[in-house]
This record gives structure tokens, sequence and C-alpha cells, in this order.
């Protein structure tokens, strides 16, 4: 079909871009000195539309109002057995000249049906003379040409659909679905289904009557697949479906995890500890919040925790609160009822010994061991040995009340090196045990000599006698 052709009673003289609508001009014009007046002048019909397919409108204006008249000489022809030829409006009738002579338009005015005011009606110069090819104005009661023309609309093309796009994912469920506008085109058929033969969950929408190309749906759902297609309808027919394109709606947001481990109010837990939770539906990743303070004041916070557990290293002795949500593409969820729990006291530290000092000799024979006292100890563990490493021990008392002496009640043996040390102990543990001092008891008193000479009441002794006596044990001199 091309511009020219023989076709509907007359020749084609317009195309439209999707080939739905052609525009056909009568061989003849049409009328005689009778009805060659566009219309009675101070009158205003409101003709005024100008653009392609508008003359049929503004001449059923034009007679419906007035006799004798262009457009009514132009609504009576009835070549090719059709009845539905009009006066053309301005746009359709400048079209016509651009190939008058194929169309067998002769060097005349000719009348458009778009009315510019009470007075004056658009025409097109066709005279040598004249301004050829010219829109003018002129006054209503000239007598000009007349040439019919008429529409023939044919069923729309398939629109394209634009959006969603072809497998969108997270697709809003407020999301509006668009595709082309067509030409000619009265309305819209658009259907849904869950599956891609349109035959699960089928449903079918009209839009007659209007032209828009959008439509949004009230009764998508979350996470669901959706195929979708569009046909356009006109006044003579429907086109076939668009081509098919399918989308998935957008999750909704997670539900709230349940907590798993430590149980609430859980103590004792150690410093190296996992908590975990249950999987919640629909979420992709979570975050964790941990605090000491049951308002989450103050927190430390993990994003994206792909898994339903994690490791944290913690502080000893400390109560702690933490909670959990899901995330996924539509948002974040809902935060879990928070649990708290304590973890477990730290072992003591090293008590560090204070007196005897390390290797002080004559020392009591009862002695009191002392040492500094250690923070979160429940109490204390001595040992003492006669060797330095305490394969044999003199004395090993647990259970020491947390004071910082023990008085040894002994006696220990005299001239003797002791060693000792303590650790701490509370209910996780005991400390190492401290750095070893040692200490060296006090000598015993000598024992009592024996005198040898001269014998106790001897006679005639030298008057420089030389004194003996038999040795004391332990004596280091006499006196």
């Amino acid at each position: 079909m091309n511009i020219g052709d023989e076709y509907g009673g007359g020749k084609i003289f317009y195309i439209s871009p999707e080939k739905t609508m052609v525009l056909i001009v009568a061989p003849v014009d049409v009328g005689d000195e009778s009805n060659c007046y566009w219309g009675v002048e101070n009158i205003r019909v409101g003709a005024n539309d100008e653009g392609i397919g508008d003359g049929k409108y503004n001449t059923d204006l034009i007679i419906t109002s007035q006799v004798n008249t262009a457009a009514e000489a132009c609504r009576a022809y009835n070549g090719g057995g059709f009845n539905d030829w009009y006066l053309p409006s301005k746009t359709e009738l400048f079209l016509l000249y651009s190939n008058k002579t194929l169309y067998g338009m002769g060097d005349d005015f000719y009348w458009s049906s778009t009315e510019h005011d009470i007075t004056n009606a658009w025409s097109l110069s066709c005279n040598a003379v004249e301004l050829i090819g010219a829109m003018q104005l002129r006054g209503k009661w000239n007598g000009m040409g007349r040439r019919p023309i008429r529409q023939v609309i044919f069923p729309p093309i398939p629109p394209t659909l634009l959006s969603p796009e072809d497998n969108a994912i997270n697709v809003p469920i407020t999301s509006l679905a668009t595709w082309s506008a067509g030409e000619s085109v009265t309305g819209y058929i658009i259907q849904k289904a869950l599956d891609v033969n349109f035959t699960l969950g089928v449903t079918t929408k009209q839009m007659g009557n209007f032209t828009s190309n959008q439509f949004n749906d009230p009764i998508l759902e979350h996470d669901t697949s959706y195929w979708l297609r569009v046909k356009a309808i006109n006044a003579v027919g429907e086109s076939d479906w668009s081509v098919t394109r399918s989308f998935t709606t957008i999750q909704v947001i997670p539900n709230i995890p349940l907590l798993n481990t430590p149980e609430d109010g859980a103590v004792n837990v150690s410093t190296h500890t996992l908590l975990s939770w249950f999987a919640a539906k629909r979420a992709d990743t979570y975050d964790i919040e941990i605090s000491i303070n049951s308002d989450f004041s103050k927190k430390m916070f993990w994003q994206n925790c792909v898994a339903i557990q994690r490791y944290f290293i913690l502080k000893n002795n400390t109560t702690y609160y933490w909670r959990v949500l899901g995330v996924n593409i539509a948002g974040i969820g809902r935060w879990s009822i928070a649990r708290s729990f304590t973890t477990i006291q730290a072992i003591p530290d090293i008590p560090l010994l204070n007196i005897p000092k390390d290797g002080v000799v004559k020392v009591s024979l009862r002695p009191i061991l002392t040492w500094n006292a250690v923070s979160g100890a429940s109490s204390y563990r001595l040992q003492m040995s006669l060797v330095e490493n305490f394969a044999t021990q003199v004395i090993n008392v647990a259970g020491i009340p947390p004071i910082t002496y023990f008085f040894v009640r002994g006696p220990l043996a005299n001239n003797t090196v002791y060693y000792w040390r303590i650790c701490s102990v509370n209910a996780v543990g005991e400390s190492d045990w401290s750095v070893t001092r040692s200490f060296t008891t006090k000598q015993a008193c000598p024992g009592i000599p024996s005198l040898v000479f001269p014998e106790n009441g001897a006679v005639n002794v030298p008057l420089r006698p030389t004194l003996t006596w038999n040795a004391a044990s332990g004596a280091s001199s006499y006196g």
C-alpha cells in the first residue's frame, strides 16, 4: 500500500507511520454553486480542529449547524459506495497539495473544514496567480473548491511493553506496567498470569474508551513471578498480543529472628562465645547488636552476617545484651526480643610474695608468710618444700581465705633452706604459681660444754694451767 494507490473509492494520499490508518481523496471535486460556501458568516461553529483525522469531526459540526455548505456537499458524496466522506481539515488539505496534479485538483482555492473565527475559515491556494500552496484565511461566504476525503482505519499493531523490563526482579508491587502508545487506539487489553502459557492465575483487564498506556495492578503479591502481555483496541478490531514479558515482585521484609544460644540470663558464659539464632524466613543477611546497656545506647554492631551464628571475644565478668534482625532486598526487618548473658569471671592474677624476702636467713621456725591481695581471688593455695621443684612439699594448703598472710605453726627445722610459693583461686580456676622464694631458718642454740681439766676439786694445779672442755654442738665460739 503506497501513496497514490487506488483504494477505497479514491487514491491514498496519506499513510500513518504504523500503517494503521490511511486518508483517501476522491477523484473529483463535488457540489455546485449552491453549496460552494464554507458557511454563514458571523456564526461560530466551533470546528477549530486542524490535525490529521480531524476533518470528519469538523464536518459533523458544520452540517449540524448549517445547510448548503461545502462540508454538506462532501458528506453527500458516495464515491466507491462509501458515505463517510468529509471536508478535509487544514492539515489534511495541505497534504493534498504536494500531489495535487496526481489527485486531479485544479488551480483553484479549496476549503478546509477548519474554522478560524466567526468570519473566516482556512483555505488552500492552488492558483498559480495567487500564493501557491499557502494556507490562507478567507471569508466563509466565498465560493471555493470542495474535494472530499475519507479515513480508513485498520486494526492496531501490537504494543511494545516498556516496563517492567523482561525478567526483572525485585519489582515493587505498586509498579506501573507501561507500553508504547499506538495510533488510532481507543483502548487496551492487558493480561497477567502465573505461567508463560497464561493458564494459571490469569487476570484480564480491558481498558476501553481511553488511550492510557499504563496500568497499576492493585493485586500483585510479594515475591511472585508474573507473565504479562497487552493488545491494543481501536474502532475496527484488536491487535495481536504483544511479546510476553515476565517479572518477579519484591520480597517482603524478613520475619523476626528467634535467638538460640546463649539462653536468656545465662551466667558463666565463656568470653570466647558463639551467639546463634534460628533462620528468619526471607532473610538474606543479618545485623547483630551487642551492648552493655539494655537500651543499646552504647553498642557493637555487625552487618551483613550471612550465617545464623557469629563468634565473639568478650570481656570477663560482664553482662551483655544482644539482638538480631533480618535483612533482604525489600528492607530491614524488626529486631528480635533482646537477651542478656553474663560472662565468666577471669582466672585471678598471680600473687606477688611479700615477706620473707627472697634469700633471707635466720628466719623464725614459726614464720608468718605474707603476699599482696589479688582482685577476684576467693582463696589462695600455698606450698612449701625443701626442694626447689616442689617435688615434695612440707606444706600444701588450699582454701586459705582471702587474707594476705599465713602463720606457719611449725616448728620448722633449724638452719634449713625452705622454698615457698602461692597461687590465687576463684570459681573459674587457679592462677599460675607466683615466683618462688626461699629463706633459711635460724640455727639452734649451741649445746652445753662439758669441762675436762682441771677436774672438779683438783689440788696442786700449776700456776699457769690449760683449761680444756669438750666441744659443744652448734657452738661457733665460747665465752
